[in-house]
């Protein structure tokens, strides 16, 4: 069920509306690209061009990894 801000109104969405939300999918972008730079870089010396170009929350992904040595938490 969805409620509209311009009314009172609730409208049913179909099953097949239904997607997974924004965040799910940028976590799992984030977390797709920490594996790849721990696989480029697994001791965490991260250039600073790579650490500039990345989101806060891939690195802390990153830095979780290292300090698990490759596992996620």
């Amino acid at each position: 069920m969805r409620f509209s801000d311009e009314s009172d109104e609730t409208h049913v969405l179909e099953r097949e509306d239904r997607k997974p939300g924004i965040v799910q999918l940028e976590d799992t972008a984030s977390s797709y690209r920490a594996g790849e730079l721990y696989a480029q870089y697994p001791k965490g010396k991260l250039p600073r061009s790579e650490k500039d170009s990345i989101s806060r929350h891939t690195y802390e992904a990153y830095k979780d990894l290292v300090k698990n040595k490759g596992y996620k938490s």
